[in-house]
Parts: C-alpha cells; structure tokens; sequence
C-alpha cells in the first residue's frame, strides 16, 4: 500500500491514458493538458493545492479509490480536453490480499 499523508492507499498508481491518439507527440501533449485540468479539479474540490507525489504526479487526494476514480473522470471530461481517455490503476494487491479468505478488501472490507 502507498503511503499517501495520513492515509494508505491500496492502488499505487492511477493513471489517464489518452486511447487512440495519432501519434505519440499528440499523446504527451493531451497528457500535459490533462495534467493543469487535473490540478485545478483537485484544488477546486478539496480546497487546497494538491501535492505532488514523489515520483511526479499528484498525490492520491483520498484513501478510496472510487473518490479518485470520480476526479480522474472529471478533470478527464472538462472543457478542452474532452477526447477518448481510459482510466487504469496499478493496484497493490498483494497487500491487501488476505490468503485464508482467498479475498481482497478494499477500503477496509473483505
């Protein structure tokens, strides 16, 4: 799990590909666009800067991935820079996975 503040985090990465793009110049810049939009959903919805996370990046701004996945969204769906974005996380799965129960928890739960 990630440490990420005060809390863990089960996916190590979440990540916004752009899908199909026509060229691997036009896939950077659509993720540098992505990336601004992004902060300023973060900053707008919790109030404050996000930080950024030690390998680049933001930080996770929640220990639920659903909440991360819903930003993710967002920002994915604002004003130019709308095209076609799948979501993918790495998870952590070892870590939460519990060998007796032959199950994984998230947030907590089995």
């Amino acid at each position: 799990m990630a440490a990420t503040g005060t809390f863990f985090q089960t996916f190590n990465e979440f990540l916004v590909v752009p899908y199909r793009a026509d060229s691997i110049e036009s896939a950077v810049e659509k993720g540098v666009s992505l990336f601004s939009v992004l902060g300023e959903v973060l900053a707008a919805r919790f109030g404050r800067a996000p930080l950024i996370a030690p390998s680049y990046g933001y930080v996770a701004p929640s220990s639920d991935p659903r909440v991360v996945m819903e930003v993710l969204a967002e920002a994915s769906s604002a004003p130019g820079v709308r095209t076609s974005w799948r979501l993918r996380w790495d998870c952590a799965s070892s870590e939460v996975y519990d060998k007796s129960a032959q199950t994984y928890a998230l947030n907590g739960e089995w």
